[in-house]
């Protein structure tokens, strides 16, 4: 596993500079291997599909990727949970099917035909000139991480899931023996530097995290080269 290649490589690189390898844990390394993560994801804002599931009257869910556990799969995260705060904005949402179809206008209001995510001020100015407007959700905003929608969804909604398509501003999980980091694997090299320097005091300690840094400022452009996979279009309105 790439956890596994990149742990040996920080205790290889601890024994060059004559530390006692003995005197670390393992799971030292990995705490320190996710800080990295951490960082690296704040430059280059890898993607994610969330998704969130519709409840009926329940207009707040939380932009997380935080999901249900294995002894409680069919839970449904919510405010409550306190989940993770980690995406950094929101690309496109993919809608439940039906919810594309022309519906009726509300007598010309500015509650658009189709759902669409909106701006704060637009949300408010659409919910103040529409107050008592019922049915399915036709718009939302993202603020506080977290996506509210309006009208709130209803029980012919509930159920009903939407896609988000996003960039994360954290990790998602966690990095140890049996979790691969989150990262791409052109992003281990700046694990193992970051991890090492933890470790190590004075000049040393300064020339590995120079190196992290390099290797940052060398990942960032990737996301962004032509033809690459990984090309983020701009986002507007978020």
């Amino acid at each position: 596993m790439r956890t596994e290649k990149i742990l040996s490589r920080v205790f290889r690189n601890l024994e060059r500079n004559g530390y006692k390898i003995d005197d670390i844990l393992d799971e030292e390394i990995y705490d320190e291997m996710q800080v990295a993560q951490d960082r690296i994801i704040t430059e280059i804002f890898p993607d994610k599909i969330i998704t969130i599931t519709l409840e009926t009257d329940v207009d707040e869910y939380p932009l997380t990727t935080d999901s249900s556990s294995e002894d409680n799969p069919d839970k449904i995260i919510t405010i409550e949970d306190n989940p993770k705060k980690n995406i950094a904005s929101v690309k496109i949402i993919e809608l439940p099917s039906g919810w594309k179809g022309v519906i009726d206008d509300y007598g010309n209001k500015v509650i658009p035909a189709d759902f669409q995510v909106v701006t704060n001020e637009e949300f408010i100015n659409a919910v103040n000139a529409t107050p008592s407007l019922s049915g399915r959700p036709r718009i939302a905003t993202i603020i506080d991480n977290k996506l509210k929608l309006y009208p709130k969804p209803t029980s012919d909604d509930n159920g009903k899931v939407l896609k988000l398509y996003t960039y994360l501003s954290s990790s998602a999980g966690s990095i140890d023996k049996d979790n691969e980091p989150e990262v791409p694997g052109y992003c281990d090299d700046a694990l193992e530097k970051y991890a090492t320097a933890q470790f190590l005091e004075g000049d040393m300690r300064a020339q590995y995290l120079k190196e992290f840094e390099r290797e940052v400022i060398r990942i960032r452009p990737i996301q962004n080269r032509k033809h690459h996979n990984l090309s983020r279009a701009p986002i507007t309105g978020w």
